[in-house]
C-alpha cells in the first residue's frame, strides 16, 4: 500500500492507494480522506445523547478495556478519535499506537506502526507503557500478543481502547478469547464493547415524499440521500 497528500484548494488530501494483480489486469483501489471536512464530534456523527452521556462516563474510568467492533470501512476509528477529542490532554497523558495515524489530534502523542523496523502494534504498545499513559489507543487487536498486552495493560491502571473486526458486541469476547485471552481477565478488564454500522440518512434540506412499489430495485435510494451516519450499540460487561 502505498500513500501521499495531495493539496487542492488549500486543502490536504491524504490519499491511500492498494493494487492487486489480477487476472484482468491491475486492480487500484483509492482511499481519499479529506481531515478538513470530519468534524471528530460524537453528537455530529449521530450518536444519541442517552448513548453519549455512557461513553463520557466509561472514557472517564482509570482503567479497562472499551472496544468497537464492526466490519471494515464502518466508521470504527473515527469513532475512538471523537472519543479521545472529548478527553482533556493536559491533565491525561493519553498515546495511541496506529495503522496508519488518520487524524492528527493535538496534546496526544501518536505512533504509526512501521513494520521496515519492526514496530508492531505489540512492540509499540509495550514502548508506550513505558511512557507512563493514562489513557492508551490500539488501532485494532490483530493477534494474541497485542491483546495479551492490552489486557495487562488495563489491569495495571490503563484505560485502553480499540477495535476489532466482529460482527456483534458479543463476539468480540469470544474472538478475544480464541486470541488466547483467559475468561476471568476479559471479566476484569473489559468495560464495554460498542457495535457499529454506518446507516445511510436523508439531506433533511432536500428530501422528498417517496413511495416505493414492487419494481424497486436495490441501487433505488430515492431522492435526498446523502453520506451515511454512524449507529451503536453499547454492550457493558
Amino acid at each position: 500500500m502505498a500513500a501521499w497528500r495531495w493539496r487542492i484548494g488549500g486543502r490536504a488530501i491524504d490519499v491511500r492507494v492498494s493494487t492487486l494483480p489480477s487476472s484482468h489486469g491491475e486492480r487500484v483501489v483509492l482511499r481519499l480522506l479529506d481531515k478538513n471536512s470530519v468534524n471528530l464530534d460524537l453528537l455530529t456523527l449521530g450518536m444519541p445523547p442517552a448513548l453519549l452521556d455512557r461513553v463520557d462516563a466509561l472514557i472517564a474510568r482509570p482503567h479497562g478495556i472499551i472496544l468497537v467492533t464492526g466490519p471494515t470501512g464502518s466508521g470504527k476509528s473515527t469513532t475512538l478519535y471523537a472519543a479521545l477529542s472529548r478527553l482533556d490532554a493536559r491533565e491525561r497523558n493519553i498515546m495511541t499506537i496506529e495503522d496508519p495515524v488518520e487524524y492528527e489530534l493535538e496534546g496526544i502523542g501518536q505512533t504509526q506502526v512501521n513494520a521496515k523496523v519492526e514496530m508492531t502494534f505489540a512492540r509499540g504498545l509495550r514502548a508506550i507503557l513505558r511512557q507512563d499513559p493514562d489513557v492508551v489507543l490500539v488501532g485494532e487487536i490483530r493477534d494474541g500478543e497485542t491483546a495479551q498486552i492490552a489486557v495487562q495493560a488495563s489491569l495495571t491502571g490503563h484505560l485502553v481502547l480499540s477495535t476489532l473486526h466482529t460482527n456483534s458486541a458479543l463476539g468480540a469476547i469470544s474472538r478475544l478469547q480464541d486470541m488466547g485471552v483467559e475468561p476471568f481477565l476479559l471479566s476484569t478488564s473489559l468495560l464495554a464493547v460498542m457495535s457499529q454500522r454506518l446507516v445511510r440518512q436523508l439531506c433533511p434540506h432536500c428530501r422528498q415524499p417517496w413511495q416505493a412499489d414492487a419494481n424497486t430495485g436495490p441501487a433505488d435510494g430515492g431522492p435526498g440521500r446523502r453520506a451515511a451516519v454512524a449507529a451503536q450499540r453499547l454492550s457493558g460487561v
